[in-house]
């Protein structure tokens, strides 16, 4: 059962648990959920990207180049870790709540090895095939130009709109009308 699962699970506890509790016993019962949970991933994007290096120099007689094609998955929400009561204000009488939460951050990437497949690789003159640290150190490097421009793309924003989304509905299935969620 991967991590959204059981998040949908727990929610789905938490409603069904809470449906006949008075609202304060049932917002304590959901931040108690929602801090038993490290991380709310809402988001996962699925990239595709050429890494490439080029090696040449005038100083050495030959080239190398090599470029790999790989599929990253990235996933992005929110770090519960800090999450207490003090992040929420309810109103039980103005069916009021606002809920803060900390600003969405990449979660995870993850460059798995079959998805990567070393499309070209050449090696003339009197130079050394790639080593294995390099070719590490290339797809690092497209690593952090993938969460750069994923970043660029609104994958936060998304998280962000997803997140508060959730909770927009967690809190008003308590009974509260009016819900914000803030991020900070």
């Amino acid at each position: 059962m991967n991590r959204f699962s059981r998040l949908l699970t727990a929610l789905a506890l938490v409603a069904c648990t809470l449906a006949g509790c008075r609202k304060e016993v049932a917002v304590r019962n959901a931040v108690s959920r929602l801090s038993g949970l490290s991380e709310l991933g809402t988001v996962e994007y699925t990239v595709k990207k050429v890494v490439s290096a080029n090696d040449s120099s005038v100083f050495k007689i030959g080239d190398r180049k090599i470029y790999f094609t790989c599929i990253a998955n990235v996933k992005a929400g929110i770090d519960l870790s800090g999450f207490s009561a003090e992040n929420v204000k309810a109103d039980r009488s103005a069916g009021t709540a606002v809920v803060t939460l900390p600003h969405a951050r990449i979660l995870s990437v993850e460059l798995p090895p079959d998805k990567i497949e070393e499309k070209y690789c050449s090696v003339t003159g009197f130079r050394w095939n790639f080593t294995p640290e390099e070719k590490r150190a290339l797809l690092k490097q497209g690593e952090e130009d993938i969460i750069a421009k994923v970043e660029q793309n609104g994958i936060l924003e998304d998280a962000e709109r997803n997140s508060s989304d959730l909770v927009r509905k967690m809190f008003t299935g308590l009974g509260y009308e009016k819900v914000t969620v803030k991020f900070e």
